[in-house]
């Protein structure tokens, strides 16, 4: 997998996506990270994982957690965005 950067929203410098929370937004929003970068369910997706939406990182890492013990099928949520 190659490394994805977001340009962090209070400074504007590039920073990478850490590797899980690639992962996860891959699968819950079904879309390539690597065909497509500029995808805006993506980059709110990480953005979201990694704290930047009010959220903490940490909760977020939780849910993930939690996803992935529960197993949760992704194909059963529909996001409201759609």
């Amino acid at each position: 997998m190659i490394p994805i950067f977001i340009e962090e929203p209070i400074t504007w410098k590039q920073i990478e996506v850490p590797p899980p929370i690639v992962k996860y937004c891959k699968e819950f929003t079904f879309l390539d990270p690597e065909k497509d970068k500029d995808n805006l369910r993506l980059e709110d997706c990480y953005r979201m994982h990694m704290g930047y939406h009010g959220i903490s990182a940490e909760i977020m890492y939780h849910q993930r957690l939690d996803t992935y013990k529960n197993k949760i099928p992704f194909k059963d949520i529909n996001p409201i965005f759609e």
